[in-house]
């Protein structure tokens, strides 16, 4: 019979093993010390479900106070993650997880509660959909080093006027080439 509840301090080292498997580029000695951090307090909660004394699944949620899509602003329920191990999935776990991190959200005063997966998750995105999300955004983030550049970006030397007219002509020339190849 699986059962569920909410994690405790002691269950770090198993929340931080069933992530590693879903964040396969961090190591569980990595995640030991994320969780910690995040363990206990009043923002962030884990939710496990167990098989006997086998762990087989984790939810993670937090409250968010900052910006989150398609919310109505105030605190935000989170839903961080939720992994479940093969051999369980298809067994309505995740869900259940999901609706326990729901209610914690509840329960902090949240009126929305939100997600996301990255764009190439089917599965995730399909899950989300499953249990009552909807979709209200799509994302691509980006990043630049600027430490090891400073030589080749050819706008450093520039005023900020400058480098804002060097951006705003090169936007132009986009949407003139983008135009010209509409108009073909």
């Amino acid at each position: 019979m699986i059962e569920y509840r909410k994690a405790t301090f002691k269950d770090v080292n198993n929340i931080a093993k069933l992530l590693a498997i879903l964040y396969e580029y961090h190591s569980v000695d990595e995640l030991i010390e994320e969780v910690k951090s995040q363990a206990g307090g009043k923002s962030n909660e884990f939710f496990l479900a167990s098989d006997g004394d086998l762990f087989i699944g984790i939810a993670h949620c937090a409250l968010r106070r900052e910006y989150v899509e398609g919310a109505d602003g105030g605190t935000t329920g989170y839903f961080e993650a939720v992994y479940v191990l093969p051999e369980y999935r298809k067994k309505g776990i995740a869900r259940r997880l999901a609706e326990l991190c729901e209610q914690w959200a509840k329960r902090k005063g949240c009126s929305n509660f939100a997600s996301d997966c990255a764009l190439d998750n089917e599965t995730s995105y399909k899950f989300h959909l499953a249990i009552g999300f909807k979709e209200v955004s799509r994302n691509i983030h980006f990043i630049k080093n600027i430490q090891n550049d400073l030589n080749q970006n050819p706008l450093v030397d520039l005023t900020d006027d400058e480098k804002i007219d060097a951006a705003a002509k090169r936007v132009l020339e986009r949407y003139r080439s983008a135009f010209k190849e509409l108009a073909k």
